[in-house]
């Protein structure tokens, strides 16, 4: 007959180290949540240097059309398949909030940048805002371009932008 040998038992003190480690850390967190310690909030510009109401569509070949609010005859920017998947991430974001409210697609986005240069894709509708910033000068500029300024600009030079065809 051979005896059976059980391992030795898993140390206590581990056990209890762990259990104070765990408690200390929903303290902290509860903590923090409530007295806002450490919580990094972002907040829309005190003041706005320019803004633009859109609308977002989805075209058959994959492209996002950017219409402006309230403005038919205005010419819309067309965002080629492929070429701008930040866009279709940060507007589904907040379409699904939307959908998840009852508001429907019609209801204009606004598209913002503050006197601090810091730019805003906001939903009045659900108070959605996502900090265009946040992703990198690239995605940013996608975003930028945009912006009334930077149209009347290429108008201007009579040029078009990369990444953009006519519908």
């Amino acid at each position: 007959m051979t005896s059976k040998t059980q391992p030795p038992p898993f140390p206590k003190v581990f056990l209890v180290g762990a259990a104070c480690m765990v408690v200390a850390a929903i303290s902290i967190a509860a903590l923090a949540s409530y007295t806002g310690v450490g919580a990094t909030r972002t907040s829309l510009p005190a003041s706005i240097a320019e803004q633009r109401q859109v609308v977002f569509s989805d075209r058959a070949d994959g492209a996002v059309v950017v219409s402006d609010y309230g403005a038919p005859d205005s010419k819309p920017d067309i965002l080629l398949p492929g070429a701008h998947g930040f866009v279709r991430v940060a507007v589904s974001g907040l379409a699904f909030t939307r959908h998840t409210h009852g508001v429907g697609r019609d209801a204009p986005f606004t598209l913002l940048r503050g006197t601090d240069d810091r730019m805003w894709l906001v939903d009045p509708q659900t108070s959605g805002k996502v900090d265009l910033n946040a992703f990198g000068p690239q995605n940013r500029a996608v975003f930028a371009a945009l912006l009334p300024s930077a149209r009347n600009a290429k108008i201007a030079h009579g040029g078009a932008q990369s990444g953009k065809a006519a519908p």
